[in-house]
């Protein structure tokens, strides 16, 4: 009988404590240094000047944040601004909710009814539902089938 040598089917060694206390020490250094460069670095931004405060940028005069003419949502409609002031026409404004509500206002009452498009040329606009049975019993064109 051959005497088989006994391996147990787990860790015999103990684990040493060296590696676990080197690796917990540098790892609290590393978040020690990542938090003193977090302080510094909102210390430096407290220090950056809020938008607004300061001089402005050289290359701020040319940001102009309305687009060039024509300004197409200006035509007609606004009498008051973002601020309940009235408009000065003769300058440049953005677009504001008031606008949008006047051409929206401008373009329900269009659709809905009569008005002169161009007198002299004696054009006019209808009410779209009055348009749409003109278009129906007067008829589409219709194409014929090409002959192949």
């Amino acid at each position: 009988m051959a005497t088989e040598k006994y391996t147990p089917n787990y860790e015999t060694r103990d684990a040493t404590l060296s590696p676990i206390v080197k690796f917990s020490f540098w790892l609290m250094v590393g978040v020690a240094i990542a938090f003193v460069s977090m302080y510094g670095m909102m210390q430096l931004t407290r220090k950056i000047p809020a938008i607004g405060e300061g001089e402005p940028h050289p290359l701020a005069a040319l940001n102009d944040p309305i687009p060039p003419a024509p300004n197409l949502e200006m035509q007609r409609g606004v009498k008051q601004g973002w601020d309940g002031k009235l408009v000065d026409r003769s300058q440049r404004q953005p677009f504001t909710t008031r606008m949008w509500a006047d051409v929206k206002v401008e373009a329900q009452q269009r659709i809905h009814g009569y008005g002169w498009i161009d007198r002299d040329a004696k054009v006019v606009h209808i009410p779209i539902e009055r348009a749409m049975d003109l278009a129906l019993q007067k008829g589409f064109p219709v194409q014929q089938k090409p002959k192949d």
